[in-house]
């Protein structure tokens, strides 16, 4: 007769245990052991004392949340003894912030175009960004591929070719390469896609300009003449129009009569040194003698402020200049003034005009009227805090400037107004995303909505003037002149 075994009790990694509170309430929290090693995690959840049938049911229905969570803790730890990847939770994630937080990874490495990433969340959006990374999967990115070849639009409202279609493709795939690596997702589905899933970039054919050809070029006039010249110099040193873009006078050496270049490939980063021809140093452009401070004056423009903005916009806005003491506060004022008019006569007024072409009228439908009720909200508060520096805040500044310390006004007020308006645009592009009607012109709309972004992005920078360059300067001056006010 066969011996009877009886099933060891397993205990369970994770327990729920209750902890005694002040006035009879009990928090919950979890008793976790794996691997000898215990921790705890409490849940913020709370039993309150029964007192009526209400309080029994809240305590059923947290009860039910912190046992849910028990669960889900259980098979994450199941999973990693498995050897699975732990990405239950992190898998929620929508691509839509994975893509952020990618493009954000790659702007701290030092990646400065981001064109590529802009544009394939563009692209992405227009399909179906707002998906759980975990339905990131095979057919999600076969019907990603169809659309991107078939129904998509660039913002100018072109096709795409092939070409941009692979490299929209190949930046989604770095993205989901890292997702995989960061255990958000356990493997990449773009790598499971077969040859026929695939899109073939298709054979280039590639064409040479005769010597002839070229002769005619250089006896030609041309209404671009920097343009030709850059052909040029490309045509006698091979170099791409990507290098020859970053070719300074300083890159280039004089070794007796010769002249070489040194510098850094764009596209390998691969240090090279051409030596370069007299037909080459023919088409260089003149060796500039001025400098900035000489451009500046001849404008009008005072040379250290617009070095200290330039070189805080160039910087991301990480290079902010210590010495606000010898800046210009009337250029500052200067260019504050001209971008609010850039702002509110051109940019917003363009923006709404081509919206309401795009989605046929500003009262088409409750869809249509809610989009223009948010952007007329969002411009209203922009005007409103714009008007406010050009109403109060300016001419206090240059009262400053003359010494004149006006009552009942500080500069704090104006940092305080100055971030209200930064989520409103946000929020229009949401409703623009999500809600828009089916009836809208595709191709005009992904302009508007291009639009949209770029100007996201120059009132951040308008803003971060104004913060890191322009309020300190003006606090400098306000401290001094209150100064000498006591004197």
């Amino acid at each position: 007769m066969a011996r009877k075994t009886s099933a060891k009790n397993t205990k369970e990694p994770v327990r729920l245990r209750e902890k005694e509170l002040a006035n009879g309430v009990r928090s919950l929290y979890l008793d976790i052991y794996v691997n000898g090693k215990r921790s705890y995690e409490f849940l913020k959840l709370y039993l309150i004392p029964e007192t009526n049938p209400q309080a029994k049911v809240q305590n059923e229905n947290t009860m039910r949340a912190a046992n849910t969570i028990k669960l889900n803790r259980i098979l994450e730890i199941t999973n990693n003894k498995a050897g699975l990847k732990n990405t239950s939770i992190r898998a929620k994630m929508l691509l839509k912030d994975w893509m952020e937080t990618f493009r954000q990874a790659q702007e701290q490495k030092g990646v400065k175009d981001q064109k590529l990433i802009h544009n394939t969340i563009h692209a992405l959006t227009a399909y179906n960004i707002n998906v759980a990374m975990r339905d990131v999967n095979r057919d999600y990115i076969i019907g990603l591929t169809n659309f991107l070849r078939n129904d998509y639009r660039s913002p100018r409202g072109k096709k795409l070719k092939d070409y941009s279609v692979i490299n929209y493709l190949g930046c989604l795939r770095n993205a989901l390469n890292m997702a995989v690596r960061e255990d958000v997702i356990a493997d990449n589905p773009i790598m499971k896609l077969s040859a026929q899933d695939k899109v073939k970039a298709p054979e280039s054919q590639r064409e040479y300009l005769t010597v002839e050809e070229v002769k005619q070029l250089e006896a030609t006039d041309s209404p671009y003449p920097h343009i030709k010249q850059a052909f040029l110099f490309a045509c006698y040193t091979g170099l791409r129009c990507s290098d020859v873009r970053s070719i300074t006078w300083g890159k280039i050496v004089k070794d007796g009569e010769k002249y070489r270049l040194h510098t850094v490939m764009f596209k390998t980063k691969r240090p090279f040194y051409i030596p370069l021809s007299k037909k080459a140093m023919q088409w260089m452009p003149e060796r500039g003698n001025k400098t900035v401070a000489e451009v500046c004056q001849m404008h009008g423009v005072d040379a250290t402020t617009f070095l200290a903005v330039i070189n805080f916009m160039h910087s991301g806005y990480t290079q902010v200049s210590e010495d606000f003491d010898r800046l210009s506060i009337p250029a500052l004022i200067d260019y504050l003034r001209q971008s609010h008019i850039y702002f509110l006569d051109f940019l917003f007024p363009r923006i709404r005009r081509d919206l309401s072409t795009a989605l046929g009228g500003e009262r088409k439908d409750a869809i249509t009227r809610l989009i223009f009720k948010q952007l007329d909200s969002y411009i209203g508060e922009v005007s409103r805090h714009m008007r406010f520096e050009d109403m109060h805040l300016f001419p206090y500044v240059e009262g400053l400037l003359h010494g004149q310390l006006q009552e009942g006004f500080e500069l704090s007020t104006f940092s305080k107004k100055h971030h209200a308006v930064d989520h409103e645009l946000h929020e229009l592009k949401q409703i623009l995303i999500k809600y828009i009607p089916e009836s809208t012109t595709r191709n005009e709309l992904n302009a508007v909505l291009y639009q949209i972004y770029g100007c996201e992005d120059e009132l951040d920078a308008h803003g971060k003037a104004e913060d890191y360059i322009f309020v300190p300067a003006v606090y400098n001056l306000e401290k001094r002149v209150k100064h000498e006010n006591k004197r």
